[in-house]
């Protein structure tokens, strides 16, 4: 099989995958590949912060921004990248990941079936462009064609923000120990809680020896 052939597969898995089952919405109220992502309370702000650090890096108004591989749009701090913007253009390997961002976007965006290694936009075609979490499901190989499409279809003195992983902040790394030993520390105990009580057998008093009285 050859390497061509390899990396077509792997594109096809991934189109099956969240076709299938990854923006397949859960009773919670959460896509199935949120499984995939950190959802505890105690990492919500810092994954707020994280999404809403983009528009910092954003050119704050204009026509078009490119969503490439926007999924559905699924995290409200999503939406606010293209407040500014007239349309976002959401392009993503997924027919069903664009049909649920439609029901957030409505006439405000534009919905692409494509693949981020090839993109069908002119030159200079977009104010800004965000990328999140999609470089990784590509093979590596083509990796570097995604990054010379993202500069070509970007408009000259304009932004992009292409994020692959929320990096660990000082902070993060420093409190790494404390963070795992109180993970440790909070298994230990939901163990205990759901653990069995062990029932003694009931025992039956003895009766008392009667006493010598004479």
């Amino acid at each position: 099989m050859s390497g061509e052939q390899s990396e077509a597969e792997v594109k096809q898995q991934v189109s099956a995958f969240y076709n299938q089952i990854g923006w397949k919405m859960e009773n919670d109220g959460f896509y199935q590949n949120a499984r995939y992502e950190d959802l505890r309370p105690v990492s919500r702000e810092y994954i707020h912060k994280c999404h809403l650090r983009v528009n910092r890096y954003l050119h704050p108004t204009g026509k078009f921004l490119l969503d490439a591989g926007s999924g559905p749009v699924q995290w409200p701090e999503y939406l606010t990248y293209s407040e500014n913007y007239q349309y976002r253009v959401c392009l993503d390997i997924s027919i069903v990941a664009l049909e649920e961002a439609r029901h957030r976007l409505g006439s405000k965006g534009l919905y692409v079936v494509s693949d981020v290694t090839n993109l069908p936009f002119k030159s200079d075609a977009f104010d800004g462009l965000v990328s999140l979490h999609t470089l990784h499901h590509i093979p590596p190989a083509e990796q570097p064609d995604a990054y010379s499409g993202f500069a070509r279809v970007l408009k000259a003195e304009r932004t992009g923000v292409v994020v692959n992983a929320w990096t660990s902040p000082m902070l993060m790394t420093r409190m790494g120990w404390l963070i795992k030993l109180m993970d440790r520390v909070n298994g230990i105990i939901n163990r205990l809680k759901h653990r069995k009580e062990i029932m003694l057998p009931e025992t039956k008093a003895k009766p008392a020896a009667n006493k010598p009285t004479g």
